[in-house]
């Protein structure tokens, strides 16, 4: 995992974990959305959250004897349990194994993950919600995980592990990765040491060496909360330049697309003025013509009717004589 203390939804949300904006309503969610585990749930669960694991896609026929039986060859099992639904009763499909140490606990999450289970591939993770500081679950937008088809895949764990980020684009930055979040599952080791530091009294080490400790545990905090504080300035910078960009751009594009309909509108009220030219002309030039046409054939009549009659009254001339 590429960060161990606290959950974020938007990086969980990213390939590589670099994405600064949410690019589905699932991280909109789980950012505004707060989870806490409610004293009744946490005493029906298990009692030691570091050597718990979370096992998810199972088959509704599956009951905790066949997962105490395919996960006791990994080590000691404590207790198991599978959620069952309050109304119906059916299995929700998921459930948790807890084993007597932490070594088989990370041996299980190892080994077991995609095993078959009364034929379905299931999911194994450590459970989150005990050890993960501002944890969200599936339900709310967050977890790990899912399917291609819903569009909302959840990214750092071991069903999908981050991948090195090729190129970064403006919209994304280059995340902050301590050396102990670089590997995968190593946060767990980190945890235990911290929480061993806490449990003992003097840490094996000298009162002036535990204040030295402390002394530049402080400094490298302050330090770190400079760096982040420049670093989110500089990011506020950053987003202002690219909003400017984003509108002059904007406005060209508008600009560009008024000049093109102003172009089209010319051309084409420049296409009708021509047609219609045209079409008068070709109306004058008919009419032309059939007037023409027309003052020949009556001419050819006239001529006709003279020459008819011309004939008839010589006809009847001669009769007469």
């Amino acid at each position: 995992m590429w960060y161990l203390e606290k959950y974020d939804p938007l990086l969980a949300g990213s390939i590589d974990g670099t994405d600064t904006l949410a690019h589905d309503h699932g991280i909109v969610r789980a950012l505004n959305s707060y989870y806490s585990i409610k004293k009744p749930v946490i005493s029906s669960l298990t009692s030691n959250a570091l050597s718990t694991l979370f096992i998810g896609r199972l088959n509704e026929k599956t009951n905790e004897n066949d997962l105490k039986n395919i996960f006791s060859k990994y080590g000691k099992i404590k207790s198991v349990r599978v959620v069952f639904d309050i109304v119906t009763g059916i299995s929700r499909g998921y459930g948790f194994v807890e084993f007597e140490t932490e070594k088989d606990c990370k041996k299980a999450y190892k080994n077991g993950d995609n095993i078959q289970i009364d034929g379905k591939k299931i999911l194994i993770d450590y459970e989150r919600a005990r050890v993960m500081k501002d944890w969200i679950p599936r339900r709310l937008g967050g977890g790990f995980g899912g399917k291609k088809e819903s569009g909302q895949l959840r990214f750092g764990s071991i069903d999908r592990p981050f991948k090195e980020p090729l190129n970064i684009a403006e919209n994304q930055k280059m995340p902050d990765i301590a050396k102990n979040q670089k590997y995968n599952d190593c946060w767990r080791d980190y945890l235990n040491k911290n929480q061993k530091y806490l449990k003992s009294d003097n840490c094996g080490c000298s009162k002036e060496r535990r204040h030295s400790k402390e002394k530049s545990h402080r400094q490298n905090r302050d330090h770190n909360g400079e760096r982040s504080h420049i670093r989110d300035r500089n990011h506020g910078r950053e987003k202002s330049i690219r909003r400017d960009s984003h509108s002059r751009e904007r406005s060209s594009r508008r600009d560009n697309h008024s000049r093109e309909r102003s172009s089209r509108r010319d051309n084409h009220s420049r296409e009708r003025s021509s047609r219609r030219d045209n079409h008068s002309r070709e109306r004058s030039r008919k009419r032309g013509n059939h007037s023409r046409e027309r003052s020949s054939r009556r001419d050819n009549h006239s001529r006709e009717r003279s020459s008819r009659r011309d004939s008839y009254s010589r006809q009847s001339s001669k009769k007469k004589r």
